[in-house]
């Protein structure tokens, strides 16, 4: 694949960057398409992953605040 072509994946044909629809059929607008909403999932899944991580480190940092507050069992002698 050079810069200026791409290679339909359903002919292996090299095609122009710039055309939509192979000379075969296939369509590269859908291909695009799904790419990009990929990409949009992709996005939410780190944002998603990103708030699921701050969330356990303000319950780790909230653990530790209370069990270093709250007196531990010595027996006495």
């Amino acid at each position: 694949m050079a810069i200026y072509h791409k290679d339909c994946p359903q002919c292996a044909a090299a095609v122009a960057t710039y055309v939509r629809r192979c000379a075969c059929g296939f369509s590269f607008r859908d291909t695009e398409q799904a790419e990009a909403q990929d990409l949009e999932a992709i996005a939410e899944e780190e944002l998603l992953y990103q708030e699921y991580l701050a969330a356990r480190a303000r319950q780790a940092s909230m653990t530790t605040a209370e069990s270093r507050s709250t007196p531990t069992n010595v027996p006495m002698a």
